[in-house]
């Protein structure tokens, strides 16, 4: 029997406020533990490399998320940063999720082009109408102490931009990711965390399902 060496990388593609964090914590499960690495990265502003700072959490699922616990991969700001996070945790865990709110065509061609032999790839879309995300994201500020009855001009256009791109990096990412094998979720409006949890569990299962099969 071969061994099975296949990872699976989650992308989770929303709006700010739409869920993202609270749903990539939610697969982890609780008992995720912090930890920080250390990278070189290119600075384009100062044409040079510097070491960049980025924590990842691995849990108690054998789930890592690219990322810190509460901000999940939206804190991290450097796209190289990304990746060689992402990279790391392939080697700590056989699954692991990126969430940013800045996702980019360019990162599912990373995907695309990886070196890894076996990646999997679920791709997880927030398609959620623009009344619920505005509910979430105020619940989030107000959670933070910021009492309103609607968002700030700046930051309700920021969430249109962000609806707007993660609708393009999913139709994108299904007209041109062509690895297998892969899965495409769609998260209803309707469902909570832990529903949303539960689908994207069950298309991890299926791809390791199936790979599991082919290295029999």
């Amino acid at each position: 029997m071969l061994l099975n060496t296949a990872k699976t990388l989650v992308l989770v593609l929303g709006a700010c406020g739409a869920g993202k964090s609270t749903l990539s914590r939610t697969i982890c499960g609780e008992g995720g533990i912090e930890h920080i690495a250390e990278f070189e990265c290119y600075d384009r502003r100062t044409h040079a490399y510097a070491r960049e700072r980025a924590k990842y959490v691995l849990g108690n699922s054998r789930i890592a998320i690219a990322g810190n616990w509460k901000n999940t991969s939206d804190a991290i700001s450097k796209p190289e940063a990304l990746r060689k996070v992402v990279d790391l945790c392939f080697g700590l865990a056989p699954t692991v999720i990126v969430d940013s709110f800045r996702p980019s065509n360019k990162f599912v061609n990373w995907m695309q082009e990886h070196p890894r032999p076996a990646l999997q790839a679920v791709f997880v879309y927030f398609d959620i109408i623009l009344e619920t995300n505005l509910a979430r994201l105020l619940g989030r500020r107000r959670a933070n102490g910021r009492i309103e009855t609607q968002l700030p001009d700046r930051t309700y256009s920021t969430l249109l931009q962000t609806r707007g791109s993660a609708k393009n990096v999913w139709e994108y990412a299904q007209q041109n990711y062509l690895r297998q094998p892969k899965a495409f979720v769609r998260i209803p409006d309707h469902f909570t965390p832990e529903e949303s949890a539960d689908l994207v569990r069950q298309e991890i299962g299926r791809l390791w399902k199936a790979s599991s099969q082919l290295t029999a």
